[in-house]
C-alpha cells in the first residue's frame, strides 16, 4: 500500500513545484516590467532652469535694509517665497493646448486668457508702462557687464556672489534683480544670467516703471512657439525650456473647481500666488484632475469654476497698456474734455435684432483685413477672421443660455437656441 502512495506523493510534489515555479516566474516577470516602467517614468527629457531655491537660500541672510531695497524696486514678493518645484507633467500638457498668438489656453470648453493682470497677481510684480530696452551702446552698461562676467558668460553663481558681497544699494538691487530674472522671472536655457537687462537697471530708482509683466508674457509665448516647433524625435531627447513656465501651472490650478471632499487638502489662494503654492498643492491637483481613461499624462478632468471665484476675478491691479492708435492725434492740452453727464445719451435700441445689426459682420471684418493687407501677413489676417468667428459663436452661445433662463422664468426672449454651437456666423 505504501508503495502505491509514494508515486502519487511524488507526482503531487512535482506538480506543486511546477505550479509554484510558474507562479513565481509570472510574478517576477511583472515585477521586472513594473520596475522598467517606473524607470521609464523617471526619465524626463523636459528640462528647465526655473528655480526658486537660489532666491530662497539667500533670504535668511538678508538684512532689513536690503529687504527694504528689494521692496522699493517692486520685487518684494520674492521675500516670502516658499520652496517648490515646477510640475513638469502639467506644464507639458498645457503647452500643447496654448495659442501663443491669442495668449490663451484652450481645452474643450475651458479657457484661460493670459494678460498683465494675471501675471502681476501670480508673481506680485509692481508693474509700470515703459517698454523694456534690451539693446544699445550705453557706456554705463558696458562697464557693468564686466562686473558679472566669469569668462565669456555671466554665470548665476557669480551673480549670487555679487548679491552676497554688495554693500551699496545700487549694486545690491541690480545684482538681485538679475538673479531673480535669471532664475524665476525669465530663466534661460543655460546656467547663466542675461546681461541684456542691464539697460533697464542702470538707474535703480526706475525699475518699477518698466513693463515687466508685458515682457514676461512675450517671453512666455515665445517659449510656447518654440515648444510647438519641436518634432517628436526632438521631444524624446533632452530639451531645455526657458521663461517663467510656473505662470501656466498656477493659472490652471487656480481656475479648477477643486473638490473639497477628497483628502481634505485646501489651497491657499492669497496673493501673490507664487508665495502661496507648494508641491503638495500641485500633487493634489495632478491627482484629482488627471484623466485616467486616456494614455499618458492627460489632464482636464475637472471643470473650471466661475471666473469671479478665481484670484483673478477681482478688479485688475494693473492696467493693460495697448499701443497707441496710428494716425489719431492726441487731444491738445487746452482742449476741453466733455463731461459724461452732459453728453448726449445713446438712443435706446428698440429690438434685439436692431442691436445685433450694429455689430460688425464677417464682411466688415474681411473688408477691414483687406484694407490693411499691405501691413499684415495673410496668416495674421486669417487669425483676425478666426478670432471674430470664435467670439461670434461664443456670443450666440451666451445668448442661448440667457434665452433658456428667461423661458424658465416664463418670459419669451425671442432668441432661437436651435443648433447654436453649429451656427455659421457668416
Amino acid at each position: 500500500m505504501y508503495h502505491s502512495i509514494i508515486p502519487f506523493l511524488s507526482f503531487t510534489c512535482c506538480l506543486f513545484f511546477i505550479l509554484f515555479f510558474i507562479l513565481f516566474a509570472d510574478t517576477l516577470f511583472y515585477l521586472l516590467l513594473a520596475v522598467k516602467v517606473q524607470l521609464g517614468k523617471e526619465e524626463e527629457h523636459f528640462k528647465t532652469r526655473f528655480s526658486v531655491h537660489r532666491i530662497c537660500d539667500l533670504l535668511p541672510n538678508l538684512e532689513d535694509h536690503q529687504k527694504q531695497w528689494i521692496n522699493e524696486a517692486g520685487f518684494g514678493a520674492l521675500l516670502t517665497l516658499a520652496k517648490f518645484s515646477l510640475p513638469v507633467k502639467l506644464v507639458k500638457w498645457m503647452l500643447k493646448h496654448m495659442d501663443p498668438l491669442l495668449r490663451e489656453f484652450r481645452y474643450r470648453n475651458k479657457v484661460i486668457v493670459f494678460n498683465r493682470d494675471l501675471v502681476c497677481k501670480i508673481l506680485g510684480l509692481q508693474n509700470g508702462i515703459i517698454p523694456l530696452r534690451l539693446s544699445g551702446d550705453s557706456e554705463d552698461v558696458k562697464k557693468l557687464r564686466e562686473v558679472y562676467k566669469d569668462g565669456d558668460r555671466a554665470k548665476i553663481a557669480k551673480c549670487k556672489e555679487i548679491v552676497q558681497s554688495s554693500k551699496d544699494r545700487d549694486s545690491f538691487v541690480r545684482a538681485f534683480s538679475l538673479l531673480a530674472l535669471g532664475t524665476i522671472y525669465t530663466p534661460g536655457t543655460g546656467n547663466y544670467i542675461s546681461l541684456k537687462y542691464l539697460h533697464n537697471l542702470v538707474d535703480i530708482s526706475e525699475i518699477s516703471t518698466f513693463d515687466w509683466a508685458g515682457h514676461l508674457l512675450d517671453e512666455l509665448m515665445n517659449e510656447v512657439k518654440k515648444y510647438h516647433k519641436f518634432t517628436p524625435d526632438r521631444l524624446d531627447k533632452d530639451h531645455q525650456m526657458g521663461s517663467c513656465l510656473i505662470i501656466l501651472a498656477i493659472a490652471y490650478m487656480d481656475h479648477l473647481d477643486l473638490p473639497t471632499d477628497r483628502g481634505g487638502h485646501q489651497l491657499n489662494y492669497n496673493l501673490p500666488r507664487i508665495c502661496n503654492v507648494s508641491n503638495t498643492d500641485f500633487d493634489f491637483v495632478l491627482a484629482v484632475d488627471k484623466n485616467r481613461l486616456s494614455l499618458g499624462n492627460t489632464f482636464g478632468k475637472l471643470p473650471f469654476c466661475d471666473f469671479s471665484r478665481t484670484p483673478y476675478g477681482a478688479a485688475p491691479i494693473v492696467q493693460e497698456h495697448p499701443a497707441p492708435a496710428v494716425g489719431i492725434p492726441a487731444p491738445a492740452a487746452t482742449e476741453e474734455v466733455p463731461d459724461p453727464a452732459t453728453t448726449e445719451e445713446i438712443p435706446a435700441i428698440s429690438s434685439l435684432d436692431e442691436w445685433l445689426h450694429q455689430l460688425p459682420s464677417k464682411q466688415d471684418v474681411l473688408q477691414l483685413a483687406d484694407a490693411i493687407s499691405t501691413t499684415i501677413s495673410a496668416q495674421i489676417k486669417d487669425k483676425v477672421v478666426a478670432i471674430w468667428r470664435r467670439r461670434h459663436i461664443e456670443m450666440l452661445g451666451k445668448m442661448a443660455d440667457l434665452a433658456n433662463m428667461t423661458r424658465n422664468d416664463g418670459v419669451e426672449a425671442g432668441v432661437s437656441t436651435s443648433n447654436v454651437d453649429a451656427a455659421d456666423p457668416s
